[in-house]
């Protein structure tokens, strides 16, 4: 099974281009996959906004690993909107394994035939049909998901991939659906609260970046 993390990059990416969604927010989910993944796990909580460590055992998953070493290195406690802000040069080692596992290829273009940059198609799609499948049957079902969907539903909602994943007019008919999992007991109120934490601290490193861009 694929980390949280992957299955949100894959739903991001274009899959004959290789390139990625423009919402700003893109970059920061997949930190934010990647805290939520270890909070599931055990190895991390979130206590009024800030991260902690839970239990610092090694998971077995490298990337996963070095984002809790950071966590439990850090000289002080920090907000999770820090991390999520500061640990997106964990996007190009994810691509390089969803690479290595034959999911994703890469391939060299140039900007106006000039600047070189790669690209990352999608190799073989079964593993993005089945998490799009899994969405979509949460989504347009009624029953209570585990805290795993839960969790990259939100994310995949807060990059607004679900278009993706279901019609424009199914995913508008479904927003009460969707408040009802996030709000909902079916994950535990501190799966829950993690999800709601690290959402928002997406939407407001997505908000920051947006205005220094725009500056």
């Amino acid at each position: 099974m694929l980390s949280l993390a992957e299955d949100l990059l894959l739903l991001t990416l274009d899959d004959e281009k290789g390139t990625e969604g423009w919402h700003h927010s893109v970059h920061f989910s997949l930190p934010g996959a990647m805290i939520a993944d270890l909070v599931l796990q055990g190895r991390l909580k979130i206590e009024n906004g800030t991260l902690l460590v839970a239990d610092a055992t090694p998971t077995g998953d490298d990337l996963l690993d070095a984002l809790l070493a950071r966590v439990s290195q850090s000289r002080r406690p920090r907000r999770v909107q820090h991390w999520v802000a500061s640990l997106t040069a964990f996007q190009r080692p994810l691509i390089d394994r969803l690479v290595q596992k034959g999911i994703l290829r890469r391939e060299r273009r140039r900007f106006l035939r000039l600047i070189p940059y790669d690209t990352f198609p999608t190799e073989d799609p079964r593993e993005e049909y089945h998490t799009k499948e899994d969405l979509r049957l949460t989504i347009l079902g009624n029953a209570a998901p585990d805290a795993r969907t839960a969790a990259l539903l939100a994310l995949a909602d807060e990059c607004g991939v679900l278009s993706e994943v279901v019609s424009r007019d199914e995913l508008k008919a479904a927003r009460p659906r969707l408040r009802e999992i996030a709000e909902g007991d079916a994950i535990g109120k501190s799966v829950q609260e993690a999800i709601r934490q690290t959402r928002a601290a997406v939407a407001a490193a997505a908000a920051a970046a947006a205005a220094a861009a725009a500056s």
